[in-house]
């Protein structure tokens, strides 16, 4: 079998990637509505849920895949950017640079809460 070039496997894993993220949303997002059938449904949904995405190898994959996600999405941001032409492609890099952002932020922002001199007080 002929090895594929880089930048199709990028993109290919970057997609691969995207779908399992995708799958864990759409799991969270199950957990919100199901709050729209009352309480009882949504901390028994919840509690069903939690067995699965709080296993420590899932929360591990989960941050790699997003890391991986970002990673690949910001080099193929930069690897495009002289190539890139048309509205649609613009936005979707566009989108893409601002998710990528939207993704890192909140570690950003538990890791500096977490190792704080004044979070200990």
């Amino acid at each position: 079998m002929e090895d594929l070039p880089a930048r199709p496997r990028l993109r290919s894993l970057h997609r691969a990637s995207a779908l399992f993220i995708g799958l864990f949303v759409l799991l969270h997002m199950a957990n919100h509505l199901a709050g729209l059938s009352g309480q009882e449904t949504h901390i028994a949904f919840t509690a069903e849920a939690r067995q699965l995405y709080r296993q420590p190898f899932v929360e591990v994959a989960l941050v790699c895949l997003i890391l991986w996600q970002v990673g690949s999405g910001l080099t193929m941001l930069v690897r495009g950017w002289a190539r890139r032409t048309g509205t649609v492609a613009w936005l979707q890099a566009a989108s893409g640079g601002y998710l990528a952002f939207f993704l890192v932020k909140p570690y950003r922002g538990r890791h500096r809460r977490t190792h704080s001199l004044w979070s200990r007080h």
